[in-house]
């Protein structure tokens, strides 16, 4: 219809903007801290895991990427920002020695959540969203299908592959 095509212009237009003008977007980095997380896999836990790759993620990104807005939240029952949007790599990496295991698993309030700050940066720009979880739940799809125009999502499954692929499916 009119208004879908409508959105598909603005679509074009915004990631022609962004591409020509070498441009990133903002991104949310959702972590999972319910204590399923504290599961041991060879060496290490997969919360400890997930925290030495961040801390990977953030060197390298500093180097190849610099002005690159990033956002922490932690969640388990509830989701909290552990880091507001910011550039700055050295808070991004000690703030993740700030975090530990909690109980649960809720996604539905780090839904929430990142809905309302992907809305702080407008629909004009486009907001990343990384999801790093060892659960899928199906729930999950109708969360990501009440996401703004705009936003993406990456999913980190740490989950048996097997596992993942048939619920990956959903989406």
């Amino acid at each position: 219809s009119g208004i879908n095509a409508e959105y598909g212009d603005q679509r074009r237009v915004r990631e022609h903007y962004y591409i020509t003008n070498n441009l990133r977007m903002p991104t949310v980095i959702c972590i999972d801290v319910s204590l399923s997380m504290e599961q041991k896999t060879a060496e290490e836990s997969l919360l400890d895991h997930t925290l030495s790759s961040l801390k990977t993620f953030f060197t390298n990104l500093q180097a190849v990427v610099p002005h690159e807005f990033i956002e922490i939240i932690t969640f388990s029952h509830t989701a909290t920002i552990l880091v507001e949007f910011t550039k700055n790599s050295t808070q991004l990496t000690n703030s993740l020695s700030e975090i530990e295991c909690q109980d649960r698993t809720c996604m539905k309030e780090m839904m929430e959540l990142c809905l309302k700050e992907c809305q702080l940066w407008n629909v004009i720009t486009p907001t990343h969203i990384i999801l790093i979880t060892d659960k899928i739940p199906n729930a999950l799809k109708e969360s990501v299908e009440g996401f703004p125009y705009g936003c993406s999502m990456s999913l980190v499954a740490l989950t048996p592959t097997t596992d993942v692929n048939n619920r990956l499916r959903l989406f």
